[in-house]
């Protein structure tokens, strides 16, 4: 009786581990390939060094100047930020380069339609800020999601419309989001966190998304 009845339980053992399986595999689908010997790692790094097709560093910073983003952009992307206010908080940790599109080959990037999208930044190492070069405007993705090819495009003040609330919910004080939204280049953070404090906060995720488009409405930062 004690080894039959310890059947099931090794039925949902196996199967737990069959199903964490399938996630971590689907996680890494995108992720950087894993090596074994010293010789794959080489072989990879000699076809990474020769993909001449790849999006690199020094294109997405050439599109940076094409599009006129404020110098502190660049200072975020090339990872050199010495701002005080921007450490006290560690946005310049936060807001950095997005290497885990940017240093792949052009195979891996195209997952990510790198032709089309192309990454500026990244929040936290997991959100990718990207300008959209049949719209002219911006958009944010995840890196272990897909890229939304129908959602949104936004202004640059409409891309950061979501990134103010959370300056504001991770408790930075007025002044410092005011000033953070002038190193960033914004033009309606005092509009859009007099909004938010007039809100003290939100109650349900109804009411964020309703916020957001009302907000991005006052400011026009959507693009059709």
């Amino acid at each position: 009786m004690a080894a039959q009845s310890i059947y099931p339980l090794l039925g949902v053992f196996i199967s737990t581990l069959l199903i964490f399986g399938v996630l971590f595999l689907r996680k890494r689908k995108k992720a950087r390939p894993v090596f074994g010997p010293r010789e794959d790692y080489q072989a990879w790094q000699q076809e990474f060094d020769t993909d001449m097709e790849r999006v690199t560093k020094a294109d997405i910073r050439e599109l940076m100047s094409q599009i006129n983003l404020p110098p502190s952009v660049f200072d975020l992307f090339d990872e050199k930020c010495t701002d005080a206010v921007m450490q006290k908080h560690r946005l310049d940790k936060d807001y950095t380069y997005p290497y885990s599109i940017i240093d792949l080959k052009k195979n891996e990037q195209d997952a990510y339609h790198i032709d089309r999208y192309k990454p500026i930044l990244a929040y936290a190492h997991a959100t990718i800020f990207a300008y959209d070069t049949l719209k002219g405007g911006f958009t944010t993705y995840y890196i272990e999601g897909d890229v939304d090819v129908d959602g949104e495009c936004f202004t640059w003040d409409g891309l950061f419309c979501q990134e103010i609330l959370r300056w504001w919910e991770y408790e930075i004080p007025d002044e410092d989001i005011l000033y953070i939204g002038e190193y960033f280049g914004l033009k309606h953070t005092s509009q859009i966190l007099d909004s938010i404090n007039a809100a003290q906060g939100f109650s349900s995720e109804e009411q964020r998304i309703r916020w957001k488009n009302e907000t991005l409405i006052k400011i026009n930062g959507i693009i059709k």
